[in-house]
């Protein structure tokens, strides 16, 4: 509520909800730690990206140039 009616900063809402999640994910985290079944599960769906460098297809790129020919306010800004 406080952040809709410009009381809270973005800035501040961004480090109390990373802080609310740590701490809704720490004991997930720590069950972790210390399960080596999940962490194999883990290693096993999520396989470590070899050294490999592979070549980019630049073909896939969607690139867009424009000319910014006139700029005003936003009328809520």
């Amino acid at each position: 509520a406080d952040f809709v009616a410009g009381k809270l900063h973005p800035g501040d809402l961004k480090s109390g909800v990373t802080a609310a999640i740590n701490k809704l994910l720490a004991p997930i985290r720590q069950d972790f730690a210390g399960n080596k079944e999940m962490q194999k599960v883990e290693k096993l769906a999520y396989p470590k990206a070899g050294s490999e460098v592979r070549a980019m297809d630049v073909s896939r790129i969607d690139l867009r140039v424009g000319l910014v020919k006139k700029v005003w306010d936003h009328p809520s800004a």
